[in-house]
């Protein structure tokens, strides 16, 4: 597996040790390449904060994890500003921990050694929904949080437009909030905003690198893995 450890970080902690910060937040960073470029995810003990994918250099994906954190967080506190203060959770890239294979748990049966090679098997094809992987959803305000929730629940070679999306929220008349909600998505393809389109099939737009060209790539790949799952169901391979 091709991940890289960045020697500025303080040693990584013992096998299977536990790195969450004292709060619970994001405290480690991993990058490792894939077929759909560098990706990296952040995350600590409450799950996976950030993931950022498409990029050239594993200090890019790093990079770019981080940032996504304090994107979401400015727009989540935007949404919450009447709620009154909300604590930063938010770290720098400089702060966060590199980890070893199986360093982090992520649930009885996951880690993040093999939710990278679950990555690295969805950017090849394979489906996947990632339905297992806990996201650690921060100081997202409750409407953000349902949209995230929803989205979860698009399975793997399908689709929902925004207004659909907005229906199974509760809130038919919210298509644009939908939309506002998923771009502050720190956590793509675990939360896969890529399935939500607009009316008509039209693609809609999409944050990461390669914007709606890296959106239409994700669904194709998608069909693609589903019509081949199929197939193999067909044939009892």
């Amino acid at each position: 597996m091709n991940r890289t450890l960045n020697p500025n970080q303080p040693h990584a902690p013992a096998h299977g040790a536990d790195v969450g910060d004292p709060q619970g937040g994001p405290s480690f960073v991993v990058a490792f390449e894939t077929e759909l470029g560098w990706m990296a995810i952040c995350g600590g003990v409450r799950g996976i904060a950030a993931l950022s994918f498409g990029h050239r250099s594993a200090e890019a994906a790093r990079r770019s994890a981080a940032q996504s954190l304090r994107w979401a967080g400015s727009v989540r506190r935007r949404a919450a500003a009447e709620s009154g203060p909300i604590r930063q959770q938010t770290m720098s890239v400089e702060l966060m921990r590199e980890i070893p294979p199986d360093a982090v748990s992520l649930g009885p049966h996951l880690n993040t050694d093999r939710l990278i090679e679950r990555l690295q098997a969805f950017a090849r094809g394979d489906p996947d929904d990632f339905c297992d992987v806990p996201v650690d959803f921060g100081r997202a305000t409750d409407f953000t949080r349902r949209v995230w929730t929803v989205c979860r629940s698009i399975g793997y070679g399908t689709v929902a437009t925004y207004a659909e999306l907005a229906l199974r929220v509760g809130a038919p008349r919210a298509a644009r909030a939908v939309g506002n909600a998923l771009a502050a998505n720190p956590v793509p393809l675990i939360i896969p905003c890529h399935r939500v389109i607009a009316r008509g099939g039209q693609i809609g737009r999409y944050s990461a690198p390669g914007g709606p060209l890296m959106k239409r790539r994700l669904l194709e790949l998608e069909a693609a893995g589903t019509a081949t799952a199929r197939a193999k169901g067909r044939d009892g391979g």
